[in-house]
């Protein structure tokens, strides 16, 4: 008869508050649905705020289905599920979770550097990273972006902190670039010291030729 709250509260006093909560469920009448279930102890309410999350993410509502995992308390799958649609909006909507999420949820963390990372959304990928302490990741993305100023100084500052046979492309740029001393150092950063040896061999050979 469409008498939806008379049929809620009947399936009520029968003591069938799950009957009335599925109800409001089937209508998506999530905050009927949530007042019923508040005053009962036999149902799970963030078993129903996952239900409504998962409703939103297969009505393509990717911003509401990751605020309703975050209140259901799954981070990484709000997490996922922005990085998936990328809708408009999507970097700050991320950012925040990074802000706000302990960093010892590290899985969650990992999500959001690729996804900023593969997106070219440098500010927040080394964001998430040193809030990580990734200085191996961060250093890598730098590298591929061929960001040498941010690299030598991230090199400076956290040395041994990062696989530093990253730190190899960089010294070739030097060296192709004819910047010798500074590729010099460079390569034993890179821990290939050798490659010090063979270039200085190099140099010397084509100035005893010019000479």
């Amino acid at each position: 008869s469409g008498k939806f709250q008379e049929a809620a509260k009947t399936y009520a006093r029968m003591g069938e508050v799950n009957m009335a909560i599925n109800l409001f469920v089937d209508l998506r009448q999530w905050e009927e649905a949530k007042v019923f279930a508040a005053g009962t102890d036999t149902v799970d309410s963030s078993e129903l705020v996952r239900r409504q999350a998962e409703w939103a993410e297969d009505t393509n509502d990717w911003k509401k289905a990751a605020e309703m995992f975050l209140t259901a308390g799954e981070p990484l799958r709000a997490c996922k599920i922005i990085a998936r649609s990328k809708g408009r909006g999507w970097q700050e909507v991320m950012i925040d979770i990074v802000r706000n999420i302990p960093r010892s949820e590290v899985e969650v963390l990992e999500v959001c550097g690729t996804c900023y990372t593969s997106s070219d959304e440098d500010s927040y990928a080394k964001e998430v990273y040193l809030k990580l302490e990734d200085f191996s990741a961060l250093m890598k993305m730098l590298v591929r972006r061929k960001n040498w100023e941010e690299a030598t100084k991230l090199a400076d500052e956290h040395e041994g902190k990062f696989d530093a046979k990253v730190f190899l492309p960089y010294a070739q740029w030097l060296a192709e670039s004819d910047r010798f001393d500074e590729a010099l150092t460079a390569f034993r950063k890179a821990g290939r010291p050798e490659r010090s040896r063979l270039m200085m061999e190099e140099l010397t050979n084509n100035a005893v030729k010019e000479g």
